[in-house]
């Protein structure tokens, strides 16, 4: 999309580990793929997205990899997400009570709460394919590692 503000389709792409081949311009250009490592590629015109998808099939493996792994880190690293997260995580914990696990299912994802008695909480964002019982094994887990440090 030409000036996209945000570009949301791009944002979930880069989550994804996609390489991204984007419109030259707003929040693509400013934002997303236009970090200090490279996470997609930026085209104006019908021959430069093709020059660019042309780059995607051509690099090597490795290079793919690094873009793929440059991407993931970047969605990753940015504050609206860590703010996301943040405030997701807080509101989780806080409406749950003491010695529970509790999970809140949005659209595929499902967000997991594990309060100990010591009020030490931990949480786990996932899709649709991590089973729960997995996920609360993670974070017993991780929660005694802690405890334990």
């Amino acid at each position: 999309m030409w000036n996209e503000h945000f570009g949301i389709s791009v944002v979930e792409g880069l989550a994804a580990s996609s390489i991204m081949v984007a419109h030259n311009s707003g929040g693509p250009k400013l934002d997303i793929i236009g970090v200090d490592e490279q996470c997609g590629f930026l085209a104006n015109s019908v021959t430069e997205y093709a020059d660019a998808i042309m780059q995607v099939i051509n690099i090597s493996k490795e290079q793919r990899d690094i873009i793929r792994k440059n991407a993931r880190e970047s969605f990753f690293q940015r504050s609206s997400v860590k703010e996301f997260m943040e405030f997701a995580g807080k509101l989780s914990v806080e409406r749950s009570s003491t010695s529970t696990r509790s999970s809140i299912k949005e659209q595929e994802y499902f967000c997991h709460c594990y309060v100990r008695a010591d009020n030490l909480a931990g949480l786990c964002v996932t899709d649709s394919e991590y089973q729960a019982r997995v996920a609360f094994s993670m974070l017993t887990k991780v929660m005694e590692e802690f405890e334990q440090a």
